[in-house]
């Protein structure tokens, strides 16, 4: 899936990301996630929007709990209409 992750956040470019990433998601490592974000936020950077990639790392397992919904939400009412 690593591969084909950078490639769609790549693709994504400038657009804006959010990625959320557990520490604690037994079936996408933290690690191998930020790897992911950061080999894509070159792509960001060439078009000078490295700021567009942004990545959550919060202590927790794979759910959408409360706190990171609200988190979601804010990022979301950021967004350029």
């Amino acid at each position: 899936w690593r591969a084909e992750a950078r490639e769609v956040l790549a693709l994504a470019a400038p657009r804006p990301v959010l990625v959320i990433a557990p520490t604690r998601d037994r079936y996408a490592p933290v690690e191998d996630v930020r790897r992911v974000v950061e080999a894509s936020r070159s792509v960001y950077r060439l078009l000078g929007r490295a700021e567009a990639l942004e990545l959550e790392t919060p202590v927790d397992i794979n759910r959408f709990s409360q706190a990171t919904q609200e988190r979601v939400f804010d990022w979301l009412a950021r967004l350029p209409i």
